[in-house]
């Protein structure tokens, strides 16, 4: 026997390489739309100081790509366009940079099949919209949207409106990102295997995954709610 032989075999998810199938594509990605657009008009009615626009944009860049995710998270941008303006489109830039990097780490780097890796990739996607984001709130906006966000700038307004604007959109994203990552990985938890085995994520579908999305999510909540409540009082 050879030492290679004595090797005990490690089990390796099962995935599916190559493009989408094209009916899948011309399934998920409206799908993908709709929940992105149906989970920030939830917050935006509730009044929350998140997003969860990019629960979809994160579904379409796991499990059909980063591009179809950019796609997904453009049209995002269009349909919202309607309710809340023409301005809407200006954050377009923002959901395409999220299925991007999400997209190319979990289906390129491999940093969805860990649960720790999963969370750090979520916590980068925040980061990097938040930071984005911040000179589109500023430059057109003159850093207030209308979001309830804005109550974190207006706190932080004594150390500059760049400052405040920039660490509101960072502190708000990250959370946002994880909330939203964690609930995109819940819903992958109860599609078909042939659907969901498309990207490298934690656990098998099923009780597991969604178990430890559930988890995530908490998480996320936990991590907006220490972000306002850290804040000096305005």
């Amino acid at each position: 026997m050879t030492a290679d032989a004595a090797k005990p075999s490690v089990a390796t998810p099962a995935v599916r390489h190559g493009p989408p199938p094209t009916a899948l594509i011309v399934a998920l990605v409206p799908l993908a739309v709709a929940v992105n657009f149906l989970a920030n008009s939830l917050v935006a009615l509730l009044g929350l100081p998140i997003y969860l626009d990019t629960i979809g944009t994160f579904l379409a860049a796991a499990l059909l790509g980063p591009w179809w995710g950019a796609l997904a998270g453009v049209l995002t941008n269009v349909v919202g366009a309607f309710p809340n303006g023409v301005a809407n489109l200006l954050f377009a830039p923002v959901n395409v940079a999220a299925a991007l990097v999400w997209g190319y780490g979990i289906r390129r780097l491999g940093l969805g099949q860990a649960v720790l890796g999963f969370f750090g990739l979520a916590v980068v996607v925040g980061v990097v919209t938040g930071v984005l984001a911040t000179p589109i709130v500023l430059l057109v906006f003159g850093g207030a949207t209308g979001h309830p966000s804005d109550l974190i700038t207006a706190t932080l307004a004594s150390f500059g409106i760049e400052r405040a604007a920039l660490v509101s959109s960072v502190v708000t994203s990250v959370p946002d990102k994880v909330i939203a990552g964690y609930a995109g990985l819940a819903i992958t938890a109860a599609l078909p295997v042939a659907v969901a085995s498309r990207a490298v994520l934690p656990e098998a579908p099923g009780t597991r995954r969604l178990a430890i999305a559930l988890g995530g999510i908490v998480v996320g909540v936990i991590l907006a709610a220490v972000a306002v409540l850290a804040l000096p009082p305005g």
